[in-house]
């Protein structure tokens, strides 16, 4: 093979890598889109009989860890008189996890921060289709499966 062969064969398995990195990123996005749209969906569910108010919303989100930037995924915000809790999706990629969820409250006396992620590899690492909870500012020790207890405890703080 000659070096100009060469230099075309690089190329081309260039612009093959970049074409399957770019679809592994929108299958990631996707992932995370649906996975979103069931935590929310669960959340609707748990709350069903309860006072708490529930408005979904599709936003735009500006993820500086992907390609493209910009996608729609779906929010949450529970609300209680007053009282706020917003589950906003943040970004895909991140260190040691993937598919952040952002959880703020507002109304309360305490200012409080929580997050979930959709797979979670720092510590005991998360199950598939289970989302960890990462409360307080602790992240490596304070982390654990968000199950409808631990989300009902969350709910409470706006009672």
């Amino acid at each position: 093979m000659s070096s100009k062969e060469d230099l075309i064969n690089a190329f081309n398995k260039s612009a093959s890598d970049k074409e399957i990195g770019e679809k592994r990123t929108n299958d990631d996005i996707k992932e995370f889109q649906e996975q979103v749209r069931g935590l929310i969906n669960t959340m609707v569910e748990w709350l069903e009989g309860t006072p708490v108010k529930i408005e979904r919303s599709e936003s735009i989100i500006n993820d500086v860890t992907t390609a493209p930037k910009t996608y729609s995924i779906e929010s949450v915000v529970l609300s209680n008189d007053n009282k706020r809790i917003t589950f906003s999706p943040t970004a895909l990629y991140l260190m040691g996890s993937r598919g952040e969820v952002e959880i703020k409250y507002t109304g309360i006396n305490r200012n409080l921060k929580c997050n979930l992620y959709m797979r979670d590899s720092i510590g005991s690492a998360s199950e598939p289709g289970v989302w960890s909870l990462v409360d307080g500012n602790d992240r490596r020790n304070n982390r654990r499966p968000f199950t409808q207890d631990v989300f009902y405890e969350l709910v409470t703080r706006i009672a």
